[in-house]
């Protein structure tokens, strides 16, 4: 019913579906909220990494409040309904140390959490939406994505899903230490998620080689009704400037169109790689980052660092 009732919401995600919530080893348990007929109206995954601390999962990008689909209701009434609902659920989180959720960019009213003491973070996403009109998508793009794309096939690259999982992760190592960074899980842990998210027909993986079969760069991405995401992504600084990546997300697109009409790069703080995004006519999407801290030693040690700051102004 869960499942069904995510794939019907304007709020709803691959990232809030249970396979999801059990492919990232998250601790969870869903708050549902049911109108007087007993219907299901609005439900809100909550995700425990540690006992009393929700944050959000590996790989997960949104999760928070999901809404029915009030979109035939006279707007009045529609906003009215979800600020009710969503105090509903301010009002029934269970009692924790620490809250912090990511939500979906449809999700736009986040005053019930404000007047609860809780805090937002704007962050940001890119969106392709009508991607079966492919033409229209690639109009879209900047003039200098086009030339990239164009460039890439003149080197007689191809992209092809038949390597392996370990191939993914080789890139994804190899794009991560060019950073000075460590791929943020082991592949054990990726292979485990990638048992689930496969066994569901929600992912697929594109790889770019050349005419030498060198594996230029690496897409995994996933998808539901609603939408694909642009997961993870990785290229071998040997040959970052052949343009593999564009093709990559090219190639994604279209195959994305088969299922879905909307493609989500996720968005990025990374300079270069949000333009990278931006490029490719995406619309930006704004969406809350919602966080309380009830924990009395997380507390002392914000007031910490707030205080050393002031020290440090006054020397």
């Amino acid at each position: 019913m869960w499942n069904e009732f995510v794939d019907k919401s304007p709020q709803g995600s691959i990232f809030a579906k249970t396979f999801w919530l059990d492919a990232v080893g998250s601790y969870y348990k869903i708050l549902g909220c049911f109108d007087k007929g007993n219907r299901l109206v609005a439900g809100m995954p909550i995700t425990e990494t540690n006992k009393g601390y929700v944050s959000m999962p590996k790989l997960t990008q949104t999760l928070g409040i999901i809404f029915n689909d009030f979109s035939q209701m006279k707007y009045v009434k529609k906003i009215s309904k979800e600020k009710d609902i969503t105090m509903e659920f301010v009002n029934n989180i269970p009692k924790l140390k620490f809250f912090d959720c990511k939500f979906h960019y449809n999700f736009t009213n986040w005053m019930p959490f404000m007047w609860k003491g809780y805090k937002e973070q704007t962050t940001y996403t890119y969106v392709i939406e009508g991607i079966q009109d492919i033409e229209k998508v690639r109009g879209a793009f900047s003039d200098s994505t086009k030339s990239v794309i164009t460039k890439s096939m003149g080197l007689n690259l191809k992209v092809i899903d038949s390597l392996t999982l370990t191939d993914m992760y080789s890139m994804l190592e190899k794009t991560f230490e060019r950073q000075n960074m460590p791929v943020p899980f082991d592949f054990n842990w990726f292979s485990d998620f990638d048992k689930v998210i496969n066994k569901n027909k929600s992912r697929k993986m594109f790889f770019t080689v050349d005419s030498q079969n060198n594996l230029h760069a690496a897409l995994y991405l996933v998808y539901d009704k609603n939408s694909a995401y642009y997961l993870l992504g990785g290229a071998d600084p040997e040959f970052r400037s052949s343009g593999a990546m564009y093709l990559n997300i090219f190639e994604a697109i279209k195959y994305s169109a088969k299922f879905t009409d909307k493609f989500d790069f996720e968005g990025s703080v990374v300079p270069q790689i949000e333009s990278m995004f931006r490029s490719f006519g995406a619309l930006q999407k704004q969406y809350f980052r919602i966080s309380k801290n009830n924990s009395i030693i997380l507390n002392l040690k914000d007031d910490i660092r707030k205080y050393g700051k002031i020290i440090l102004r006054r020397e």
